[in-house]
């Protein structure tokens, strides 16, 4: 049998579902940035590990089967479009966040300007060619990265 700790490398990051946490490193046990919802508490957990002269490890012999979207099951067509709304938005204010908080607002305004320039040029093509679906997937992201942009809180959670 093989010492299973030699298959161990550094790592920049670990998606939250196969995250093991030695919680004793921690004297704050709200180890999670609690301003990001959905998308990239755990890069910028593992980055705030990193910074610190800590390790994250991962190992190509750990398998993990993660379920994705289970905590949010829709009923139908409208919780659907809903959920997808909401992932778009999120995905866009955490994205501004995360490189806001790690590094400063004018590196963020850099990396993700044309990501909003490109949102608003499709959200309008979209609406012009009477596709709504993709219409809304765009304006969805445009509003989160304006909002995140403006420094507003990551409050979207969709229709009431």
């Amino acid at each position: 049998m093989t010492n299973k700790i030699n298959t161990l490398s550094r790592v920049e990051w670990v998606t939250g579902c196969s995250m093991l946490i030695n919680l004793k490193k921690f004297s704050d046990k709200e180890i999670f940035d609690k301003n990001f919802f959905l998308y990239f508490e755990e890069v910028d957990l593992c980055k705030s590990v990193i910074n610190k002269g800590e390790n994250i490890f991962s190992s190509k012999d750990l398998k993990i089967h993660h379920l994705g979207f289970k905590s949010s099951l829709e009923e139908g067509a409208d919780e659907k479009v809903t959920l997808r709304n909401i992932r778009e938005w999120h995905w866009m204010w955490s994205s501004f966040y995360f490189y806001k908080k790690n590094y400063n607002y004018i590196y963020a305004f850099y990396k993700m300007i044309g990501k909003l320039i490109k949102s608003i040029i499709k959200t309008v093509f979209y609406f012009a060619t009477f596709q709504k679906n993709k219409k809304d997937k765009y304006l969805y992201r445009f509003l989160g990265l304006y909002n995140s942009f403006l420094n507003k809180p990551s409050h979207f959670r969709g229709k009431k």
